[in-house]
């Protein structure tokens, strides 16, 4: 069979006739006649042999035959494999031209370099269109790794896997417009999707439900208004983040103008980069309808904000979005030239360090920096903070405390949650601490933030015992001690001075506080964190006393249940210790700012209770009640999530850090 004939298919016919200059192939008599003559037979013009008058380079010795013969498979099996998987067309080896930008074209007709050559500039893998088929025959060219192969063949490889993301992307996003169109918005007129249906897919995905409403409408736009993109996409001409960036560019513009922007800067998408291409995109907005293009700048600026966000190092960023162009060139270079300023002092270990202690400076917290300051005064106070107590606690406040880059620092008012172990107040441990909106911070910030909390008497402090696992198994809410239990404390500090039983050693240095059991017998329960416990904050503050009891619902002892549909404050404070956010699985609402919601409806007979009752979010709340959905709250407090899909998805009560 010839190779064109395995790369288009063509399967010859019985009696097509020999090609020219090549014997007639064997009958089957013809071949009994050789078997049966034995090896001894020999072929037409075989007389030759060595010593003859043929130049001994003609001859080619047996193993070597072999190793070449074993080649030829290879590369015929590697050529139908491509036949099969990618569609003659690509597989023959007169390719089409290199797909990308600035490289080189195919491979000269007849020449196949096995499958690490296919990755090189013009190979098969390098020119072929993206799909399923070229992934498989990509994992099997790098399958024995990349140790023979050249730098041109590597970055062969991961252009063709960035092709292949591409279009694998675009397949996703096909997938899902497919299925907007089976949850469509109310009214039928095609345009958006249902309520639910970014929860109900980033249930299935495990994603938040702002990342999937993005997937959402980039799909739409993909698949009515911007066709062409979607092509380039699944062609593996431009990434993911190009596609939405056309997407969020062309936003603006109705659908004859998204689609003439986009043929306006398609053809060379692939070989701009994503900065080049907002540009470019942004220009052809504006000269489509300039008049759009000045709408949307006036709308984001009404929704101007300043976001406050955790960054990876665990410090925090602090961001204006959406002001003016001609505001951000003015703080800009009032930043700059603060800035400069301040070398002039010495102030600083960069520009980059020194353009921060000028922002922070118009807030009183950069302390007093010398030249032409431009501060607004210090602010002072602190705010309220949580702490903790045995085996993690949180609660509700903040404490404050800026520091000022080496030249002092000042307190501000803040409202904060913090989460810490006994063990890091105690300065037993160094476990990570929790402040909520933020995420986790270090043991010795943690410290520090619970020391400021808790010199302040507005501070309000929830402590909670916690399993192996970190789950809740006991809360109890601290207070002021009453005047005949100060009096009580103050005769066992007579008697037993320096405090034997007190939880941690003394003067350690890291200490934050000292928990000792009240003096009253049968107190505290011997190794279970439940009982009554004095708590001395030790950088000054006031003495509070939280007693401790168990809290568990498998099963439930219904201690804080009450009949009244409110759950009232005592059981929504430990509920929301509890699961600390909202229990949909696409939802991180801080628990405080949901719905207490009854997993079994009060007026069907649902108990207000630990063991009904969960926070969910509006949203959430809402969803729970839709057709299609169930949900299902188990005895541990796992919450189980069941989409019209049939789909499951489970939340679980909060893990807190443990000793």
């Amino acid at each position: 069979m010839r190779l064109e004939d395995l790369m288009s298919g063509v399967q010859p016919e019985d009696d097509e006739p020999p090609e020219p200059g090549l014997p007639d192939p064997m009958g089957d008599e013809q071949w009994a006649a050789r078997l049966a003559g034995g090896s001894e037979q020999e072929e037409p013009g075989d007389e030759a042999g060595p010593g003859d008058e043929t130049d001994p380079g003609d001859w080619i010795g047996a193993d070597e035959l072999a190793v070449l013969t074993a080649r030829a498979r290879e590369v015929t099996a590697a050529e139908a494999r491509a036949a099969v998987l990618l569609g003659p067309e690509v597989a023959g080896l007169a390719a089409a031209a290199r797909r990308g930008p600035g490289l080189s074209g195919p491979l000269d007709e007849g020449e196949y370099s096995g499958p690490l050559g296919a990755l090189a500039r013009g190979g098969v893998l390098d020119t072929a269109r993206p799909c399923g088929g070229m992934a498989l025959l990509l994992e099997e060219a790098v399958s024995g790794g990349y140790g023979n192969a050249s730098d041109d063949e590597v970055m062969g490889a991961v252009c063709g896997w960035h092709r292949v993301i591409a279009w694998a992307t675009g397949q996703m996003y096909a997938g899902t417009a497919e299925f907007i169109g089976r949850r469509p918005a109310d009214g039928g007129d095609g345009a958006g999707w249902s309520e639910f249906t970014a929860t109900e897919i980033a249930h299935s995905l495990a994603e938040s439900r702002g990342a999937v409403e993005i997937m959402l409408g980039t799909a739409q736009d993909l698949a009515v208004r911007l066709p062409g993109t979607m092509t380039a996409l699944l062609d593996g001409d431009i990434s993911d983040g190009k596609a939405r960036l056309l997407v969020r560019g062309t936003s603006v513009l109705d659908p004859a103008g998204a689609r003439e922007a986009e043929e306006r800067v398609l053809g060379r998408a692939g070989r701009l980069t994503p900065g080049g291409l907002r540009a470019a995109v942004t220009r052809a907005v504006i000269e489509i309808d300039p008049e759009a293009a000045a709408r949307r700048r006036e709308y984001a600026a009404s929704k101007r904000r300043v976001e406050v966000r955790p960054e990876e190092s665990g410090n925090s960023c602090v961001a204006a979005r959406e002001v003016s162009a001609e505001i951000a060139a003015a703080i800009d270079a009032e930043l700059s030239a603060r800035a400069r300023e301040l070398k002039l002092h010495g102030i600083g270990t960069g520009t980059d360090d020194r353009r921060v202690l000028a922002f922070l400076e118009k807030f009183g917290l950069a302390g007093d920096l010398p030249g032409a300051g431009r501060g607004t005064g210090n602010s002072g106070g602190t705010g309220n903070s949580g702490g903790t107590g045995t085996g993690g606690g949180t609660g509700t406040g903040g404490g404050g405390g800026g520091t000022g880059g080496g030249t002092g620092g000042v307190a501000v008012p803040a409202k904060l949650t913090l989460t810490a172990t006994a063990g890091t107040l105690l300065g037993l441990r160094d476990r990570a601490g929790e402040l909520a909106s933020h995420g986790p911070v270090d043991p010795e910030l943690t410290r520090r933030l619970a020391a400021a909390a808790l010199r302040h008497r507005a501070a309000k402090v929830s402590v909670i015992v916690t399993d192996e696992q970190g789950r809740m198994t006991g809360y109890g809410a601290a207070r002021p001690p009453t005047r005949a239990e100060r009096e009580r404390i103050r005769r066992h500090r007579r008697d037993k001075p320096g405090n034997p039983d007190s939880t941690g050693p003394p003067g350690n240095g890291r200490q934050v506080l000292t928990l000792t059991p009240v003096p009253e017998a049968g107190q505290v329960k011997s190794g279970t964190g439940y009982g009554t416990w004095l708590i001395e904050p030790g950088h000054g503050g006031q003495d509070l006393i939280v007693t401790i009891k168990a809290v568990s619902t498998d099963p439930c002892d219904h201690r804080l249940e009450t009949a009244a549909h409110d759950p009232g404050a005592e059981l929504r404070e430990v509920t929301n210790l509890r699961y600390v956010t909202c229990t949909g699985p696409a939802c991180r609402r801080p628990a405080s700012q949901c719905d207490w919601e009854h997993n079994i409806p009060h007026d069907k007979d649902g108990r207000t209770c630990l063991c009904n009752g969960k926070p969910a979010c509006r949203s959430d709340h809402r969803m729970k009640q839709a057709k299609g959905w169930t949900v299902e709250q188990h005895p541990d407090g796992r919450i189980e999530w069941t989409a019209p899909t049939g789909r499951t998805a489970i939340t679980e009560p909060h893990r807190y850090p443990t000793d």
